[in-house]
């Protein structure tokens, strides 16, 4: 096997956990994060923008699931450590 294709392999292999990650947040956000739609008020507004700077950027999500330093384990650590990656 060359070295390319046990990259494609684990890539492979990776990219269902990711996609299993975004689609339960996509679950999230379509239920409002668990709050009544109607009774939505500024402090729900505050935690969405709370949560949303936990998340991991597209640029450095990529850059992190590659990264060395964090061995692509980044998604299974807290959200703070996401940023450390």
């Amino acid at each position: 096997m060359t070295n390319q294709q046990t990259a494609l392999d684990t890539y492979l292999q990776c990219l269902p956990m990711i996609l299993d990650k975004i689609e339960a947040l996509r679950q999230l956000a379509d239920d409002h994060f668990g709050h009544d739609p109607d009774a939505i008020h500024w402090g729900h507004v505050g935690d969405l923008g709370r949560f949303d700077r936990t998340l991991p950027s597209r640029r450095s999500c990529c850059r992190c699931v590659t990264s060395p330093v964090c061995g692509g384990s980044c998604f299974q650590q807290s959200s703070a450590d996401w940023r450390n990656c």
